[in-house]
This record gives C-alpha cells, sequence and structure tokens, in this order.
C-alpha cells in the first residue's frame, strides 16, 4: 500500500522545507521550451516552457485530451497545460542572453484561461509553472469535438541589446482524444455503457495513516495519481450498475503501478515505496450517482516493496532541469534507471528531507532493488460510503515476526486518544469542513489527550477507526449520452491492516503490525473508447 513514514518535527524544519521549496535556482535550457516566431537573435529574451512540449517547436503547442501533456491526465473535454514564462535562455542560436527593462508582459486570450507571473527579466530563469486550461469546442445536436485554442501574448524588451524586443504570440491547441493501444481499455463495454473509469487524485484533501505509533499519520499522497479501470454491465439507458473487469495492471499496462514511487520519511527513517498490483481490481461502480458501495467496495489488492533510503534521496528524482511540473520529460537522479528518460507523473513535497524536498516523481524512476526493506499485502476495500475498523487491537496479522512492534491501540500512554483534539503541527490550518491539516500536508481525525499534536487512532476500548466518503454524480447526468462524463468531488475511503516489514526500525517507528486509513478525494472520468 502507500507505505507512507515520516514524522513531525519542530515548527522550524516545515518552515525550512518551505522556504526551500520556494528558492529553487535558476532553470537551464530545457526541452520543452517554445521560443516563439520572432527574429532569432532575439528570440532567447522570453520563451513558454510548457511541460511536455518536446522539442522543436516554434510558437504552436498541441495535446490530444488525456495524453501525457494533458496534465489532468483523463480525456474530459479539456486540456490543462503546464506552463511557465522563461527569460534569457540558452537554447536558441545566435541569441545571446540580456537584461530586460522589467518582467514581460503576458496577455492570456481568453483570461478565462489561467494566468502567469513571469520572472523579472534580470537572468535565465523561469517563472513558477501554472495551469492553463484549454476547452475543446462542442457544437451541434450531436455535440462533435473540435480542437479548442488558447493564445498567450508575450512581450520582453532589452535594456541594452538588439534587437530591442521579443513579441511573441504562443498557441495551446487542445485536440479530441484519440484512444489508442496501452493508454486506455481495448474493450468496448458490450452492453453499450461507458467503457472505461479514470480515478485521479487531487492535490488537496488526501489522508494516509499507518501503524498505531501515530508517527506515519497524516501523510498526503501523491497528486494526480491514477488508475484505470475497465468496464462491463452496465448499459446506455437502464441498468447504471457497471462492473470492474479485466482491467489491465502490471508492467507495460495502463495501470503499471498503483501511484508513482512514494518517498516518506518518519524520525529520520526514509522509505521508498513501490506499490504493485497483485491482479486486476474488482468491484461496482454506479454511472449515475458515481456510487461505490462498502458492500461491493473497489477491491485493490497490493504488494508493497518498502526501501530503506537516504535522507537525501528519499527515491529517484524525475530530473527536469527546471522547477518540476507534470509531464515534465528529464532523467531518472538515481536508481537502476540513473540517467535514463523520464515522465514526470506527480510532485509532492517530502517534509524533513534533507536538501531540496520538491520530488518530481515517475513510475521510471524505481529505488534500487538492493534497498528493499520488505513486501507487504495489503489489501484495500475503496468506498464511497463507510469503512470501519473496531478495536481493541483490530489488526494482528504477523505479530509473531521477530523484527514486528508490540501489539498496541495507540501511543497515548496515560492519555486517550479523542477525536477532534490536535493542537502544533498536528493542526497548522484547518480544511473546509473543519478537520485540522497537519504540517506534512494530510488531515489529523484525533490526538492524543496527553500529548496533542500526536495523531492516533480510537481503537482502544472497541473504539473504532472510520472513514467516510462522498459520491459525486458525474455530469452529463446519465443516460445522456455524451461521454466523457466527468465529477471533481468524489471521496474514496479505506480502512485496512498492515503487517510489519523485515526491518525492526520501520515497525517500531509507524507501529506495525496495526491499522492504516487512507481518503482519497479525486476526479471521476467515464469514457467510451469507440465513438
Amino acid at each position: 500500500m502507500l507505505k507512507l513514514h515520516s514524522r513531525q518535527r519542530s515548527r522550524a524544519i516545515v518552515a525550512g522545507a518551505a522556504a526551500l521549496a520556494l528558492t529553487l535556482g535558476p532553470l537551464a535550457a530545457r526541452g520543452d521550451l517554445v521560443p516563439g516566431t520572432g527574429p532569432s537573435k532575439s528570440d532567447c529574451y522570453v520563451e513558454l516552457d510548457v511541460a511536455g512540449a518536446g522539442t522543436g517547436l516554434k510558437n504552436k503547442v498541441s495535446c490530444n485530451d488525456g495524453d501525457t501533456c494533458d496534465a489532468d491526465g483523463v480525456p474530459n473535454d479539456t486540456c490543462v497545460f503546464t506552463v511557465a514564462v522563461c527569460t534569457n535562455q540558452t537554447n536558441v542560436t545566435g541569441c545571446s542572453s540580456t537584461s530586460l527593462t522589467g518582467p514581460p508582459t503576458v496577455k492570456i486570450i481568453p483570461p478565462t484561461a489561467g494566468s502567469l507571473t513571469p520572472p523579472d527579466g534580470t537572468s535565465s530563469t523561469c517563472g513558477t509553472p501554472t495551469t492553463i486550461t484549454v476547452p475543446l469546442k462542442i457544437k451541434g445536436k450531436k455535440k462533435t469535438k473540435h480542437p479548442g485554442k488558447v493564445k498567450i501574448r508575450v512581450k520582453g524588451i532589452s535594456s541594452s541589446s538588439k534587437p530591442k524586443a521579443d513579441n511573441d504570440t504562443f498557441i495551446l491547441t487542445c485536440n479530441p482524444p484519440v484512444i489508442t493501444v496501452g493508454q486506455h481499455c481495448t474493450t468496448a463495454n458490450p452492453q453499450g455503457g461507458p467503457d472505461e473509469l479514470d480515478l485521479s487524485s487531487t492535490a488537496a484533501g488526501t489522508d494516509l495513516d499507518n501503524g498505531w505509533t501515530g508517527i506515519s499519520h497524516n501523510f498526503p499522497t501523491p497528486p494526480r495519481s491514477q488508475v484505470k479501470l475497465c468496464l462491463t454491465g452496465c448499459d446506455a439507458s437502464t441498468n447504471p450498475m457497471c462492473d470492474v473487469s479485466t482491467t489491465p495492471v502490471g508492467d507495460g499496462t495502463i495501470n503499471p503501478f498503483f501511484g508513482p514511487p512514494l518517498p516518506l520519511i518518519a524520525q529520520g527513517v526514509p522509505v521508498c515505496v513501490i506499490n504493485r498490483y497483485q491482479h486486476p481490481p474488482t468491484g461496482m461502480f454506479n454511472v449515475q450517482t458515481s456510487e461505490v458501495s462498502d458492500t461491493n467496495p473497489l477491491a485493490i489488492d497490493l504488494f508493497s516493496d518498502v526501501h530503506l533510503t537516504l535522507n537525501a534521496q528519499v527515491c529517484p528524482r524525475c530530473k527536469s532541469g527546471g522547477t518540476p511540473s507534470f509531464g515534465a520529460t528529464g532523467t531518472c537522479d538515481g536508481g537502476p534507471n540513473l540517467s535514463k528518460a523520464c515522465t514526470v507523473d506527480s510532485v509532492l513535497d517530502v517534509v524533513q528531507a534533507q536538501g531540496n524536498p520538491i520530488y518530481p516523481l515517475s513510475k521510471d524512476c524505481p529505488p534500487d532493488p538492493g534497498q528493499l526493506a520488505g513486501t507487504l499485502d495489503i489489501q484495500l476495500r475503496l468506498t464511497t460510503g463507510t469503512s470501519t475498523l473496531t478495536g481493541p487491537l483490530p489488526c494482528k496479522t504477523g505479530e509473531n515476526n521477530p523484527n514486528a512492534a508490540p501489539l498496541m491501540d495507540d501511543n497515548c500512554g496515560a492519555g486517550t486518544c479523542t477525536l477532534g483534539s490536535c493542537t502544533g503541527n498536528a493542526c497548522v490550518s484547518h480544511a473546509p469542513d473543519g478537520t485540522c491539516i497537519d504540517a506534512k500536508g494530510g488531515l489529523s481525525q484525533a490526538c492524543c489527550s496527553s500529548q496533542t499534536n500526536l495523531p492516533c487512532f480510537t481503537t482502544k476500548g472497541g473504539g473504532s477507526i472510520v472513514r467516510t466518503g462522498k459520491a459525486d454524480p458525474p455530469l452529463p447526468a446519465w443516460p445522456d449520452p455524451t461521454y466523457p462524463k466527468s465529477s471533481s468531488n468524489g471521496i474514496l475511503v479505506t480502512t485496512f491492516c498492515e503487517a510489519p516489514t523485515d526491518k525492526a526500525v520501520i515497525n517500531n517507528t509507524s507501529g506495525l503490525p496495526g491499522p492504516g486509513a487512507l481518503i482519497l478525494p479525486g476526479t471521476e472520468t467515464l469514457i467510451k473508447i469507440t465513438p
């Protein structure tokens, strides 16, 4: 499972990590730079860095809805481009760096597509990557899909060089999705309903809790982690209940892993986890309501390979030469694929990591197999309903392992585990519903009365761990024949048990064997692989 290990330390560490995230150095020339169409002598003054654009482009970048260049990763009638404004790069032959009179001017047409903050123009650097949204055009009664476009006009003026200005108009085009072998399910639903359900996690509101010590609680999960599920059984107008079946999983399929490698640190113990599917997922999904019932949940069984790594390289990074962004291409900076090509699948802030805590993660960049500390058997039962584990001591699997931690319900000592009692680093801010947000980024449900910054599970004395999901009906509402159908406010949850690893230091830090819990909000997209 998403086997995350970290520990909340002092506010100074958290503040230091945040500061590092904001002080990334100047960017070198990248393969995703788009220079524009002006004279070559000034084309390096101002350029756009568009994740996934590749090489050789001038001012036009196209993306098929749902492809790698689309940051939301699913065919939902919208392409999300990750874009940054860059100044004084080194990739244009015949153009020399200069100091601009000020930040380049930027105009986006239409302005509702997004916004870009350029650098000040005095050095060779890029602004912070942000997203530009380009919707498809839907026309006529048949709702046919046509390319959509957004224009970005950028102008930079040199304070001393000639030509004086670099004035460019960039065009971002979103094309209708192209369903190709290897990217999606390849067999149509014989009953005529949707063929595929694509799930993608959001950047906020996720939470992963592992073990009874509380030290490995309140972790966020990597944003935009995806699962693609093949569907059968549901039809076009009378039966909305879809079966999840024959979904390809494993290396070389549409689901090579359950999310990217996971870099986490608990009490100074760095861990990188690879989550492999044991077999294809099963379950049922209601296309009308988006419900996944707790009586027939989405069953995902995993082998979680836990690697004991280094604080300075918790997992190998997919380095692209600049501020990490989804879909950017680069090379692995470690592991068995050192210096090999990779694509950024997700970006995670690993609090307490030594050096730069921002990790661009890629399934192309696994950790060294020699660092393997053990493989866990994790059984997730994801639901939009309610998932519960009841104590005391709900998880005992592996208790006789000589490296296992002792069986306990919590780490509260003489105190009690109390819902809603968290303070300090366990409650640095609040989610919209009032739930505490931990300094690590996850959610704090309960903390010890004796140590209110220490998270815990409420299983002592017969209490229960309870996680509640949420169904968000996809639109256009079934049985409207239009696809894709999508929703963005659904929440899948699960509680589960974790056995110990082969390393006592990991088990004692997290409290394994012990319970686990996951909250996974995200987007849901239903597609047809045939017109």
